[in-house]
């Protein structure tokens, strides 16, 4: 389920000096500007789970570390395919190996090669994480972690993202606007990240919520279950 939000602004902004022009001028052509930095958020369940497993061996000869190794890594194979993960969504990393030692009345003692290798795991269907980790630990040289969640439509919803961003941009202005008495408007530049400056500034709005932090960062959080995504815009307007 998809939540749309937009966050409650915090306003730092100061009156900086406008053009001059003739009380003839027509209104369009005397403006103010105004630069508003606006985030939105995006709220949705994700439905998609990636992780990693870890699996080591050991043994005296390094030929034998590795082939415990890839019995070990059969085993892992064989659970991913009883949960119907597809080959596409497995991805092996390289082995590696060392050589383990341990200390005897200090001399040190070759014990064995240690060989080690990760695989990398997308679960695309997320209602059977909670069987497939249980399954995994079950398996004593398994070792799962690292998992993270997302989403299968992650494009459309960063666009949702941005336009709940302008939205919000808007709104704010809007406010802005009846605190001048100023009527129309128009979007003279929009863009993603911090816009250079022009000649003839206005104000300077820059929009921030305190739990968030820094909005000009588009960031993934995962929190209760639930992925938020933030995305930023800098709207700047003419006023008249």
């Amino acid at each position: 389920m998809k939540q749309f939000k937009i966050l409650s602004p915090l306003f730092l902004f100061g009156l900086m000096s406008c053009q001059v022009t003739s009380t003839d001028t027509p209104p369009q052509e005397r403006y103010k500007t105004i630069l508003i930095a606006a985030d939105g958020v995006v709220d949705i369940e994700p439905n998609m789970a990636s992780f990693s497993v870890g699996i080591s061996s050991e043994k005296k000869k390094m030929a034998d570390s590795r082939q415990l190794l890839a019995e070990r890594q059969k085993v892992l194979l064989g659970i991913l395919e009883e949960f119907g993960i597809a080959d596409s969504d497995i991805q092996t990393g390289y082995i590696s190996f060392r050589k383990n030692y341990k200390w005897v009345n200090n001399s040190k003692i070759f014990i064995g090669y240690i060989s080690s290798l990760s695989t990398s795991i997308t679960l695309k269907d997320i209602s059977k994480i909670d069987d497939l980790y249980a399954r995994l630990f079950e398996v004593e040289y398994l070792n799962p972690s690292s998992i993270s969640f997302s989403h299968s439509d992650m494009e459309s919803i960063r666009e949702e993202a941005y336009q709940a961003a302008l939205k919000n941009a808007n709104s704010t202005v809007d406010k802005i606007m009846e605190e001048l008495d100023e009527s129309e408007k128009e979007i003279l530049r929009i863009g993603n990240a911090g816009l250079p400056q022009m000649g003839g500034v206005g104000f300077a709005i820059e929009q921030k919520n305190e739990l968030r932090g820094n909005v000009r960062k588009s960031k993934i959080q995962i929190s209760n279950g639930t992925l938020q995504v933030s995305k930023n815009l800098s709207v700047e307007y003419k006023i008249y």
